[in-house]
């Protein structure tokens, strides 16, 4: 990893995954780009450019906090101070991505599509490909993870306890949302304020914690023990999914990955959710 690079996907968090020889920690790691299955130092994975800011403070007390949860395997054990933590921390990885910083490039590109006719410009504005700098990607992090996280905390917490072979999965883009209700034409429903919405956070290869909206899910309970491999089929699915180019794995059997993408050869140039800004 260059000076530049940082982690976008903190080394505490992979550290959860990572199969331990000696001082290091290791991933089995699966490129969607070409299906290519190999293992690496967690430090050598999941970073880039520009990615970090100043946010080491709320990755340090997560990481308290989600040891806590592991630990126990409880939620009940959190302080409110702890669920802030780990609140600040998902809405973190929700918009220190790939995907947030390509949205703003595409966003820019579009503004300044509508404003050209009145730059004078002596070129075509299609020759130009204007780009948010390090320091405004930093600031809508900044701006965004307080609104998001006052989401988050009041959300319905739930916690999956993996009883099944199948290890949960993680990638470099491993908050993922999904929403099972009905899209109503021309809405999205992938907010985190949206009826039905679902938020998957694998903790290790064993725990994943859930945010759910809280009128839909009121009544689940707060732990579940999961049996069933379709469950961490779908966990792992959405990983796949959800990722921008790798997912991350204690085991090096991703015949799930190559399954999803033979369905859906969309899926190695980039994550399912949509980029184009309209």
């Amino acid at each position: 990893m260059t000076k530049e690079s940082h982690h976008y996907v903190p080394i505490f968090y992979l550290k959860n995954f990572a199969i331990q020889k000696k001082d290091n920690f290791y991933l089995n790691c699966f490129n969607k780009k070409d299906n290519r299955i190999f293992c690496s130092n967690i430090k050598n994975i999941a970073c880039g450019k520009n990615f970090y800011g100043s946010k080491d403070i709320i990755e340090c007390n997560a990481a308290n906090a989600i040891k806590k949860i592991i630990r126990n395997e409880s939620l009940g054990i959190l302080s409110d101070a702890e669920k802030k933590d780990i609140s600040n921390f998902a809405s973190l990885l929700m918009v220190r991505t790939e995907h947030h910083r390509l949205m703003l490039d595409q966003m820019l590109n579009g503004i300044m599509n509508r404003i050209a006719p009145k730059l004078q410009l002596s070129t075509n504005i299609s020759d130009y490909n204007f780009k948010y700098t390090s320091n405004g990607f930093i600031e809508f992090i900044d701006h965004s993870i307080e609104t998001l996280s006052n989401i988050i905390t009041g959300m319905k917490w739930f916690l999956t306890i993996n009883n099944t072979d199948m290890p949960f999965w993680t990638s470099d883009n491993p908050l993922c949302l999904e929403n099972e209700l009905k899209q109503k034409p021309g809405f999205s429903n992938m907010g985190l304020a949206c009826r039905g919405i679902q938020v998957h956070l694998p903790l290790n290869s064993n725990m994943s914690l859930h945010f759910l909206d809280p009128k839909e899910f009121s009544t689940l309970p707060d732990i579940m023990d999961l049996f069933d491999t379709e469950g961490s089929i779908h966990e792992n699915f959405l990983q796949v999914y959800n990722s921008k180019r790798c997912v991350y794995s204690e085991s090096n059997n991703f015949l799930l990955a190559k399954q999803v993408l033979y369905v859906h050869p969309e899926l190695k140039d980039g994550s399912g959710i949509s980029m184009v800004v309209k």
